[in-house]
């Protein structure tokens, strides 16, 4: 048997270091893609998130996810006439569902995500409360799902009820290291008087 060695500097893939991704509870957008500084600027810690977010100006939230809001695939592509791997290449497919959408929020999705990049962040709700004892703290660790700089399509079933069942679905070819960034983000605990 020979030793795994991990890549230096890449802690992350240590099974200790896993993070527990849930999908979240509620989804925003904002056009064009998040950047390696971004990242580091606005997902440091959940106060950066919570503001990022809450602030209304980039980012605008979109509505409630499903019950199974999201999922994400990626298959190492197959030549066509020998089954053979082709090395280094990626299909991949994101999807998000997002219910009780009302015919204008389905409509207005339909025209703004038409061949525009968009960045879609899932969150949990527990992001736009801030800590009882200091309103600029988020005294808890939580995770964020970033999709960024895709290009999605909208698919839609609607109800009786007027409320719709908005399915957002984006295909990417190659690695997903610099679109899909699932993020645990530590908490930001309350000053000291």
């Amino acid at each position: 048997m020979t030793p795994v060695t991990l890549p230096s500097g890449v802690n992350d893939l240590k099974w200790e270091n896993q993070i527990p991704i849930m999908p979240g509870d509620v989804a925003f957008f904002s056009l064009g893609n998040v950047t390696a500084n971004d990242l580091t600027t606005h997902f440091s810690d959940s106060s950066g998130v919570a503001r990022l977010l809450r602030d209304g100006s980039l980012f605008i939230q979109m509505g409630e996810l499903a019950e199974k809001p999201s999922k994400t695939e990626s298959q190492a592509a197959r030549l066509a006439t020998r089954n053979s791997l082709v090395a280094g290449r990626r299909d991949s497919t994101a999807e998000i569902v997002l219910n009780g959408i009302s015919n204008a929020q389905k409509d207005y999705y339909e025209n703004v995500f038409a061949n525009k990049m968009v960045t879609i962040i899932l969150a949990k709700n527990e992001i736009m409360t801030p800590a009882i004892d200091d309103p600029n703290a988020w005294d808890f660790d939580t995770e964020v799902m970033v999709y960024s700089g895709l290009y999605w399509k909208t698919n839609w079933k609607s109800t009786s009820d007027e409320l719709n069942s908005l399915t957002i679905t984006a295909s990417l070819r190659g690695g997903t290291e610099n679109n899909i960034y699932p993020l645990a983000v530590p908490g930001l605990p309350p000053s000291n008087p």
